[in-house]
């Protein structure tokens, strides 16, 4: 993880499918966490679609494929670039 002023972001390397149960699991330990962005690399496209399922509709969620770690994709606002992903969340962050 990293850690800098009031951002936590947290860094997962997603290598093989796991049990939906288990994303479920890891997800909800994220949106109730101190952690103020979390980032899902991801190895292969097929993992895509189980990981956001599994994280839902969270802001705080982004996803990259590791060949292209700055090109985030958020499900609310499509593919940014890591600095625009992690303003527009804390964007959220102060409004709240």
């Amino acid at each position: 993880s990293i850690e800098q002023n009031s951002m936590k972001i947290a860094i997962e390397l997603e290598r093989t499918i796991k049990a939906q149960n288990r994303y479920h699991a890891r997800f909800s330990y994220y949106r109730d966490s101190v952690y103020t962005h979390v980032i899902y690399y991801y190895l292969d496209e097929s993992h895509l679609k189980m990981i956001q399922e599994a994280a839902g509709q969270n802001r705080k969620f982004g996803f990259a494929h590791y060949t292209r770690p700055n090109q985030v994709l958020s499900k609310a606002w499509g593919y940014l670039t890591l600095n625009e992903w992690i303003s527009k969340v804390n964007s959220i962050k102060r409004a709240i």
